[in-house]
């Protein structure tokens, strides 16, 4: 069965060229041998750089111990699941039978499907058009 993803990428206020990096990005290892492990251990640092980049140019005046902390915060697992359920992400998340509708909620598997989702737009446009991605994402 084919899923569309024409919502998702309304919420992302993304359309892949590539359809297939977004069908990888939301495919948990629970489904297949071929998921999204290694589109987050990218997006991990898309979102790292992104808010990293942010905190940089739009807090000048702050020093380096208040950034980190704000991006520790920005960047966590926790927070990046709340964002990650704001556009409804588990809904497009493709999980196998062994996935309970409770593990499929939590942080972990949403959180990293995020993460896989920006390291594909990553992968299908640029650095530029991910990190706006991420920053207008993480700001609502």
């Amino acid at each position: 069965m084919k899923i569309s993803y024409e919502a998702l990428e309304s919420k992302l206020n993304y359309v892949f060229k590539d359809k297939k990096l977004i069908e990888l990005a939301l495919t948990h290892s629970s489904k297949s041998s071929i998921n999204n492990e290694k589109l987050e251990l990218l997006g991990d640092s898309v979102v790292g750089l992104a808010v990293t980049n942010f905190l940089y140019n739009e807090f000048t005046d702050q020093d380096e111990g208040l950034l980190s902390l704000l991006k520790s915060k920005l960047v966590s697992r926790a927070f990046l699941a709340k964002v990650a359920d704001q556009i409804d992400l588990k809904d497009f998340i493709s999980v196998g039978k062994s996935v309970t509708n409770d593990q499929n909620e939590n942080n972990s598997i949403v959180g990293n499907a995020f993460e896989a989702i920006l390291g594909a737009i990553y992968l299908d446009s640029d650095f530029e058009t991910s990190a706006e991605t991420t920053i207008t994402l993480i700001a609502n």
